[in-house]
C-alpha cells in the first residue's frame, strides 16, 4: 500500500465496531448469535490480515464460530505449496487460540469463488455476521460485493471494504491517506462516502 497506516486504521475501525457492540454502546447490542461470530473474508490470500483481525476480535471477548475464506488463488487441486502452508498454519493457530479462550474451535471453510460460496452458504442457517474485503478491486467489484452482502449477511451485519476501487483510480497521487467513512446500511442501499485517494475505505 502507498500508505501503510491505512490498513491499520481500517483494522482498528472494524474491531471498534465489534467492541462497541460487545460493550453495549450500540442500541441493538451484538448482531451475532450466542454460538459466536461468523466471519467471511474476500481475497484472503496468505491470511495475515485476517489473523490480525480475528485475534483482536477475540481479545475484546468475541467467540469466533465460523471462518469462511474466499479467494480465487485457492482454485486448483491442490492449491500451491505456499497457500497450503498458509492455510494449515492459519487453521492450527485458530485451534490454539480457541483453546486458550476455552472456546470450541471455529469451523474453517475455503472457497475459490463467490459462486462456490453461494452454493454452500446462501439460504442456509449459517449466514455470516462480518464480511471483510481488503484486496485489490476487480471490474464490477463494488456491485458484486454489495450483492454478496445482500445475499450472505445476517440482518444488521457488517460489510467492511478496503480496496483500490477503480472509481478512484484517477485521483491525484500526492493526496494524503484516505479517510475511512461509514457508507450506510445494506438495507437502505446507501453507498455514499468514500476516499478521494486511490484507496477506497468504506463500511455498510
Amino acid at each position: 500500500l502507498a500508505w501503510p497506516q491505512v490498513r491499520a486504521r481500517f483494522r482498528d475501525f472494524v474491531v471498534s465496531c465489534v467492541r462497541n457492540a460487545v460493550r453495549g454502546s450500540d442500541d441493538g447490542g451484538v448482531w451475532w448469535g450466542p454460538e459466536g461470530l461468523r466471519y467471511t473474508s474476500l481475497g484472503s490470500g496468505q491470511l495475515l490480515f485476517d489473523l490480525e483481525i480475528l485475534e483482536r476480535l477475540r481479545y475484546v471477548g468475541v467467540r469466533i464460530a465460523q471462518i469462511d475464506l474466499v479467494d480465487s488463488a485457492y482454485e486448483g487441486c491442490p492449491p500451491s505449496v505456499d497457500l497450503r502452508r498458509a492455510l494449515r498454519e492459519f487453521a492450527d493457530w485458530q485451534r490454539a487460540a480457541a483453546q486458550l479462550c476455552r472456546h470450541e474451535p471455529a469451523e474453517i471453510r475455503v472457497f475459490s469463488s463467490l459462486g462456490d460460496y453461494f452454493q454452500v452458504c446462501c439460504g442456509s442457517s449459517d449466514a455470516c455476521d462480518l464480511i471483510l474485503h481488503a484486496d485489490a478491486a476487480w471490474p464490477g467489484a463494488d456491485e458484486e460485493c454489495e450483492q454478496f452482502a445482500l445475499r450472505a449477511l445476517v440482518p444488521g451485519g457488517l460489510l467492511a471494504r478496503l480496496s483500490n476501487s477503480c472509481q478512484d483510480a484517477a485521483a491525484p497521487r500526492d493526496t494524503g491517506p484516505p479517510e475511512l467513512t461509514v457508507a450506510g446500511t445494506v438495507e437502505g442501499g446507501e453507498c455514499s462516502g468514500h476516499s478521494l485517494a486511490p484507496l477506497r475505505a468504506a463500511a455498510w
